[in-house]
Parts: structure tokens; sequence; C-alpha cells
């Protein structure tokens, strides 16, 4: 269940949107029909070793802190079209897990991907 931070009138538009989560999770970027469709950023909840944290009490940990992000294009609510997804740590420091073509959620292999065996 989400609870919008912003509101729309007119529910029909492509207009940008802050979206808070139950579970911690954001979404902010463009949504049609209260829907994430067009280009936008969901981060999840931080994290510390599996546990969920409020920001006030992981301020203390923020080296140990990490969260994921996808900042991409959507459509229907689902990752489609270009888009990256990262790894993020308290710390600064960032890993891309993949950047690239997603279709219904899923990403598309690059070619250059391809694994041979020796």
């Amino acid at each position: 269940m989400a609870a919008a931070l912003t509101t729309n009138k007119n529910e029909n538009t492509n207009e940008e949107y802050i979206y808070s989560y139950d579970d911690g999770s954001v979404y902010m970027g463009n949504m049609t029909n209260n829907k994430k469709h067009g280009r936008g950023t969901l981060r999840t909840a931080a994290f510390v070793y599996g546990q969920l944290y409020t920001a006030e009490s992981a301020e203390d940990n923020s080296h140990l802190v990490k969260w994921h992000e996808y900042i991409g294009n959507w459509v229907d609510d689902v990752m489609h079209g270009p888009g990256r997804h990262v790894l993020m740590r308290g710390d600064g420091t960032s890993t891309v897990i993949y950047d690239g073509v997603w279709e219904n959620g899923t990403h598309i292999p690059n070619p250059k991907e391809e694994y041979f065996a020796d």
C-alpha cells in the first residue's frame, strides 16, 4: 500500500510524484493513473545486515547501511526500457548491478555479457 506525498486532481496526467510505501521504499518520478509510468527512481528502505532502520537509527551505522535503487523507465508499474539497478552504501560508494534495457521487469542481457566456457 502506498501513501501519496503529493496529489494531482487529474489522474490521467504524467506528472512527477513522490510515493512512500509501507515497507519504507520511496518512488520519485512520473505516474499515470496511480502507476509508475515514465521516468522515475525507486529506492528501497535502508538496511544493515538484513535489518531495516529508520533514518535516525541508521545514521550511527551509516558506513554499514545499504539500499537498492532503480533509476529508469517504467510502463504500467513495471521496469521497462533503459534503466540502472544500483546497490548504494551509506559510505558514499555504490555498485552497478545492471545498466541496460529492461523488458516487463526483467533485464535483457547485453550480448557483451555472454560467458564462454574454457
